[in-house]
């Protein structure tokens, strides 16, 4: 008899909703383990979606049921289609319930539930790009999830109206959860985490990634070679934090970098050779009102502007 905890049937199970608007797919897939795998000829995955729900909006949600069943020697996955799927925005955070249960021989062992949503964040080049358009990202550093909560319940309609990005040391569930129904803009900062629990990060990265509010996500220093690290993303854009005069390294892999600002014209000698989306980062010297703090972002946008048009602007 197989057997699997609901936490950790959770933190495993591998969760991608892609597609277009004309139809969605959410792919849930069970990586097993070695010892597992002796024991589960008769595991299948099923699951349901329902939506779209939206706080800020009157929908219609519907039930879509998993059509199809898969199991090889390391893994077992089903996959739902969602027609017509409504993409989660600041505007309209559009959101799908899921749940998905682990069968023994049709036998419910473990059930996972989960909020997603269909982001459509990508890179071009030197740019960002939301929904095949040009994206400035503008965001504002926070100390941490209780922080960036008491900015959404103080200062929410500025947050979600102007599309500024709240960027966050290790985001909770709970901040994301919060984030995704309301409507804002999360960064998460995962150098927080100690070389030690390095082990850990494709799993951390990956839970992030479930939240249709996050859409760039920092990885630690070092990290950035390891594709298993990156692989772990799929629809997040995946940078590194440039402090200093760290310089930017042979064989880079990820998506974008955030770059320290210190003196204009250093920065800009820096950035001239990359080819990514550089986002430029100011830190305030001082706490201040998310509105105050996005006009620092224009700012610094004003101070850059004479040596180039950047990917987005961070204080």
């Amino acid at each position: 008899m197989f057997s699997l905890s609901n936490q950790e049937f959770a933190r495993r199970l591998q969760l991608i909703f892609s597609g277009s608007p004309i139809e969605g797919r959410v792919y849930a897939k069970l990586p097993l383990t070695d010892q597992e795998e002796s024991t589960a000829a008769g595991l299948t995955l099923s699951g349901l979606v329902r939506g779209p729900e939206c706080e800020l909006s009157h929908t219609l949600p519907a039930t879509f049921q998993s059509v199809g069943r898969e199991t090889d020697s390391s893994s077992i996955s089903t996959t739902i289609f969602v027609p017509d799927v409504c993409p989660w925005t600041p505007e309209l955070p559009f959101l799908y319930n899921s749940q998905f249960d682990l069968l023994d021989h049709d036998r419910v062992v473990a059930t996972c539930c989960h909020v997603i949503g269909m982001r459509r964040w990508e890179t071009d080049g030197a740019d960002l790009r939301f929904d095949s358009k040009r994206f400035v990202l503008r965001g504002v550093w926070q100390e941490s999830s209780s922080a960036a909560l008491e900015r959404i319940e103080s200062e929410t309609e500025f947050i979600r109206s102007t599309w500024t990005a709240l960027v966050v040391p290790g985001p909770s569930d709970a901040l994301c959860e919060i984030a995704s129904h309301q409507g804002i803009l999360l960064v998460a900062d995962m150098r927080g985490l100690a070389r030690s629990d390095r082990q850990e990060m494709p799993g951390q990265l990956r839970r992030v990634e479930l939240w249709p509010a996050v859409a760039a996500v920092l990885i630690p220093d070092g990290c950035f070679s390891d594709m298993q690290v990156v692989g772990a993303i799929r629809k997040l854009v995946v940078a590194q934090f440039m402090g200093g005069a760290a310089t930017f390294a042979k064989g880079w892999v990820l998506d974008a970098a955030f770059v320290e600002v210190d003196h204009p014209d250093q920065f800009a000698k820096r950035v001239s050779q990359t080819e990514i989306p550089i986002i430029a980062v100011r830190r305030l010297k001082k706490p201040t009102t998310i509105e105050s703090a996005r006009g620092a972002c224009d700012a610094l946008q004003r101070d850059l502007a004479p040596y180039g048009d950047f990917a987005g602007y961070i204080v």
